[in-house]
Order: structure tokens, then sequence, then C-alpha cells
């Protein structure tokens, strides 16, 4: 089946604070908007919240009706009515895909408005000069990014593909690399558990590709791949800029991460640049998804014919491959547009109205531990599985997209979750 068209407009550089303008034609299911950073500073400073890495994304967009479904100065509003859930602001290279909440999916059902759509291009210095607690200097109005806008078309509401292309740091153990990757018994079996796993998705997987980081980079991360350093020099931006061209997502296979503000007894085994990604958009600072190799090679003996997935990652009664392709479904979710059902704390929440939540204060026996409970604990609790399964209302630990992978994973995937990821322009 041929990929739908997407149509790519190329809005070359502009100025933050510039309001960029495009057209929208009837029968649009999503509309991506990419800043990729030419010059800004890599920080923003703030009186009250010191210094913050500067992300890139529009200070506002206006529909062709004249509605203002983001505005980064309004209160945030994570409720399912939103028309877009804006969650984040990435270094370097930011995106917004419009639908990723219940609101949006139903605009584009509606039909979204026909006509001359506006933004405002923006990154976090930017927003400082506008507010009243940026610091002396903490700002910046000249800031320029290349800008484009992706339109794609709807498409008819059975199926979906995706292409892959694993991207190898040879890190693993023994050495795993483009040229290995087809004949490795655990990759494959992790490939073929990816695809029973996208298929609860709605998707299946299209084109897979393999190849290798160049040397340089493979070397600079051989160890472990360090997440201290968030801004585009950061391990993780350069690793994304070395990603092939083309209509894909792009996954590298990396050893390690290497994190020191982790909760206890976790640990990272897989990242994104950013939520969602610049689908189709590559070489940039956030084309891609990271994840670990470190369970790939493990309880080969437990890979049967059914996925082995409700066990401890690190214990006994897991196939490592099927682990390995847990992980990279839910990264691979977020690049698509999902964020998490319920964030670590149990305070915040994804905005599709089908997916369950799992709220701290009312979830755990012990609610005064709560992120949120005033006063705010030393130590804040953090969701688990066995809570967050218990009731209609303390639900999602078996949802592909809940914070965190451990012992009672399912990896389900709701209606709206399948909506948002179709409306990808990755996905055809």
């Amino acid at each position: 089946m041929a990929a739908a068209p997407v149509t790519v407009l190329a809005l070359g550089t502009r100025k933050v604070g510039a309001e960029v303008s495009f057209d929208v034609p009837a029968g649009t299911e999503s509309v991506t908007i990419v800043e990729q950073m030419i010059s800004a500073p890599a920080t923003a400073t703030f009186t009250d919240g010191g210094v913050l890495t500067n992300g890139a994304a529009p200070r506002t967009l206006t529909t062709a009706s004249g509605a203002v479904i983001l505005d980064q100065f309004a209160k945030p509003d994570y409720s399912v009515d939103v028309a877009l859930d804006f969650s984040d602001q990435a270094p370097g290279t930011g995106v917004i895909v419009l639908p990723n909440s219940t609101g949006g999916l139903a605009l584009v059902s509606a039909g979204l408005a026909v006509g001359t759509w506006r933004f405002i291009v923006s990154d976090l210095a930017y927003l400082c000069t506008l507010a009243s607690n940026c610091a002396k200097n903490g700002g910046s109005k000249t800031s320029t990014y290349d800008v484009s806008v992706l339109l794609k078309p709807k498409a008819p509401a059975a199926g979906g593909k995706l292409d892959l292309t694993f991207n190898f740091t040879s890190s693993s153990s023994p050495r795993l690399s483009a040229a290995s990757a087809l004949g490795d018994p655990d990759m494959q079996r992790m490939l073929a558990s990816l695809d029973t796993m996208m298929a609860r998705g709605g998707l299946s997987l299209g084109t897979v590709r393999f190849v290798d980081v160049p040397a340089a980079m493979a070397a600079r991360v051989a160890s472990g791949v360090r997440l201290k350093d968030a801004t585009v020099c950061g391990d993780l931006g350069q690793l994304f800029t070395t990603a092939p061209a083309g209509r894909q997502v792009n996954v590298f296979m990396v050893s390690s991460f290497i994190a020191s503000d982790q909760p206890s007894g976790t640990s990272i085994v897989g990242i994104d640049g950013s939520v969602p990604g610049p689908a189709t958009i590559s070489p940039s600072l956030q084309s891609g998804v990271a994840v670990s190799t470190v369970a790939l090679r493990e309880g080969a003996n437990h890979c049967g014919a059914t996925l082995a997935l409700n066990c401890d990652p690190s214990g006994p009664g897991c196939c490592g491959a099927d682990v390995t392709a847990y992980v990279v479904a839910h990264e691979v979710g977020h690049f698509l547009g999902l964020f998490h059902v319920t964030e670590q704390y149990g305070t915040m929440f994804d905005s599709l109205a089908d997916t369950p939540t799992c709220p701290c204060k009312s979830c755990t026996a012990t609610p005064s531990t709560c992120d949120d409970w005033v006063p705010a604990p030393k130590t804040s609790h953090t969701m688990g599985f066995d809570e967050c399964q218990a009731s209609a209302a303390c639900a999602g630990g078996d949802n592909l997209m809940f914070w965190i992978y451990g012992a009672g994973v399912v990896g389900d995937v709701t209606a709206e979750q399948q909506r948002v990821m179709h409306a990808n322009p990755a996905v055809y």
C-alpha cells in the first residue's frame, strides 16, 4: 500500500515572536509544527525557577475560525476537553501535533477549520522576556528557528503501517550491528514481539531497516548515554542528529542510560527526545527514541509461543527480547504523540477520556505521601502497578503508556490512543 502523501510546508527561518501563517485544506487529519534551532541560547533564567534548559514550541496556535487552541500564557489545562495537550518544550527541536487529546480528536472528527491558521514562533528564552519573573538578561528575543508544518490527510480508518530504522551503537554483548541484526535470534524475537504489541494499537510494522551509528558517536556513548546534559550538546541530542532521513521512526539501541535523579529502585530503559517527536523530519536533535539493550539477551529460554512480560525484568521468567520489545513500543507510542496515562507521582495524566488514571490521593494507602499533599512530603510516593490495577478508579498499570515497566505489565492500548497514533505523519 502506498503511503498517503503528507504535505510538508517549509516556511524558512523565522525569529521568535514572528507570526507565521499556513493554509489547512479540507480533509486534514493532523497538523504538525516543527521548530528546528538555528541560533538560540542554551538556557533561560527565572527569578523563582532558576536556570532552565531552553526549549522550543509555538507561543500560540490559532485556527482559521479564530479559535486559540494553544496559548502558553494561559493557565495549563490538562482536561480531556482541551483541544491541544501541550506538556513540554524540547531543546533544539520543538514539536506539537494536533490531535493528541480527546478535544483534538473531536475537532478532527468534525473537520479541522479550513483556511489560514497562524502561530507565533517561540522558545522558553523568548517567553522569559515576556514574563514578570524573568531574571535580568535571563531571556532572549533574538533566537531563530527553521520552521516547518506537516499536513496529513485523512486515511482509511482500518489499519496503519509504521516503518522503523534501528540504529546500533555496537554496545550489546555479543556485538549487535546492522550486518548481524538480520540473523540475530534475540533481535528477530524482539521484532516479532514488537509487531504483536504494535498490533494492539492497530499498527503493523512496515519496512524495518538496520544501520550503524557513526563510529565517533558510537564511541561517545559506548559506556552509556549520559542524560545530565539535556541541552542540544548533550549525548541524547547529538545521538539523534545521526538519524537517517525518511518517513520512519528511528530507534537507537544503546547499552544503558546514566542518570542520577531517578526514583529509588528504578532505572531508565528508554527515552524520547520529545513527545511527540519530529516525525518524518530528520536528522534533528529529537529525531528518534533510544532504548537500552540491557535486557535483550536475558532469559532466552523463556521466549516461548506467547509474550513473557508479566514478570520482574531483572528476575526469573522473563524473555528479555519481549521486555525490550515492550520498551520500544512504549517509546514509539511517545514519539507518535502519546503521554503517560498516569505520571510517576499520580498528579498528572494524559488528556484522553478513555485512558484509565491512578490519582495518588485516591489510590495509595498513604495519601499524605502524595506529591500534591499539603504540606508537601519530604519524599513523594511513586505510583506502582499493584495500586494502579486495583479498581476502575485506580487503573492504568496495564496500559502500554503507564509511566514505568515492571511485574504486571500488559501493554493495552485504548481506542483514542490508537487514533492519536494513526494521525501521526509517520503512520501510513
